[in-house]
């Protein structure tokens, strides 16, 4: 875990007005610009502690936090081929977890669906693919996990509002 590290915990349940998620974002970009913190290491609770902690939670706007160029996001053109791939060849469980533990989730390594491996692909839906966190690996899942392990398959949104590749750190 990185020597700093900022917990940012919403009191309120459930979805962010768009007002607290300009504030998030104002935050957050305040603190990034001078802690200067890289942007893949704004991170989540859940994204520490899968299974353990569900915080943020599946609600929250990590898209929005990428369109604001402070997070990298996958990229979605590598994403939707991957995706078709993985719906012909789907990718074995053991791929998935070391590719899980490449991008710092503490991932079984066992070759099983078992129930620690499904609460890091959950945490990981949280954060990437909100819309379905049930924990079963799926093609967009595998596509999601594959563009991030793929160099330059993450985009970073600049000033100017282009994006660029971006290289999770792993």
């Amino acid at each position: 875990m990185a020597r700093k590290k900022l917990g940012e915990h919403l009191v309120e349940k459930g979805i962010l007005t768009q007002a607290q998620v300009d504030e998030v974002i104002a935050l957050v970009r305040d603190i990034q610009a001078r802690q200067k913190i890289r942007p893949d290491r704004i991170i989540g609770h859940s994204d520490i502690a899968p299974g353990r902690k569900q915080d943020p939670g599946p609600a929250f706007p990590w898209k929005q936090l990428a369109d604001a160029g402070l997070v990298p996001w996958p990229d979605a053109n590598l994403v939707m081929i991957k995706r078709l791939e993985h719906e012909v060849a789907p990718q074995s469980v053991a791929w998935l977890q070391a590719r899980l533990a490449r991008i710092g989730y503490k991932t079984p390594q066992t070759g099983v669906l078992d129930e620690a491996t499904r609460d890091v692909i959950a945490t990981f839906q949280m954060h990437f693919r909100p819309s379905d966190i049930g924990g079963i690996p799926d093609p967009e899942t595998a596509a999601l996990i594959e563009a991030i392990t793929t160099p330059n398959g993450m985009r970073l949104v600049q000033p100017d509002g282009s994006s660029q590749p971006y290289t999770w750190r792993w």
